[in-house]
C-alpha cells in the first residue's frame, strides 16, 4: 500500500488534531477559576445521556453509512486465475475476483470513508465537550473525567488504516483489492 500512503495523511492529521483538542479542553478547565457554587444536579444525567447517545451514534451510524455507500458504488470486477491454486489445466484453476482498476477503488474508497469518519470523530469529540460543559458548570474532575475516557477510547480505536477504506468495498462486492504492484 506504499503507493497510496499519502492518501492517509489527511485523515491521520485530523485524527491527531481532534484527539489533541479534547486534551486542550481538559487543560482549559484546569486553568479556569470558576465562581464557587453548586452546579445544577440535573445537568449531569442530562449530559451523560447525551454523551451516551453521541458515543453509540459515533459507532453505529458511520459504519452503516459507509457500508451502504460501498454497496451502492460500482466498480469493474475481473476474474483471474488463482496463482496459488494447483491444477493441471488453466481452465480448471480456481479464479479470484479482484477490482480491475485499483486507483479508482482507492479514490472512491477514500471519498466513501472520509465523511463517515469525520462524523464519527466529531461525535466522539462531543462526548468530551459534554464533560467540558459539566466542568465549566462546576462539577469536579472525578465526575467529569469519564467523559474524556469515553471520548479518547472512541477516538483511539479510530486511527485511520487502509483496511477502514478498502474492507467495506471488498465485502460489499465480494472481491479483493490487489494493488498494481502486486498484480501478476
Amino acid at each position: 500500500m506504499d503507493r497510496y500512503a499519502a492518501r492517509m495523511i489527511t485523515p491521520r492529521i485530523l485524527w491527531g488534531a481532534l484527539l489533541a483538542s479534547t486534551g486542550i479542553y481538559l487543560v482549559i478547565l484546569q486553568t479556569l477559576e470558576l465562581a464557587p457554587g453548586e452546579p445544577d444536579p440535573m445537568m449531569l444525567p442530562a449530559l451523560a445521556i447525551a454523551g451516551a447517545f453521541s458515543a453509540i451514534t459515533s459507532i453505529a451510524w458511520p459504519a452503516y453509512a459507509q457500508r451502504q455507500a460501498a454497496a451502492s458504488a460500482t466498480f469493474e470486477i475481473e476474474e483471474v486465475p488463482d496463482p496459488n491454486a494447483q491444477g493441471m489445466f488453466r481452465d480448471q484453476v480456481p479464479t479470484l475476483r479482484r477490482f480491475a482498476d485499483p486507483d479508482a477503488v482507492v479514490s472512491k474508497g477514500m471519498a466513501l470513508f472520509f465523511t463517515p469518519y469525520i462524523l464519527a470523530m466529531a461525535l466522539a469529540e462531543s462526548v468530551a465537550i459534554y464533560g467540558f460543559v459539566l466542568g465549566f458548570l462546576g462539577f469536579d474532575l472525578v465526575t467529569i473525567i469519564p467523559f474524556w475516557v469515553v471520548a479518547w477510547a472512541l477516538m483511539l480505536v479510530r486511527f485511520p488504516r487502509w483496511s477502514d477504506v478498502i474492507a467495506p468495498l471488498e465485502k460489499a462486492h465480494d472481491t479483493s483489492f490487489v494493488p498494481p504492484d502486486h498484480r501478476g
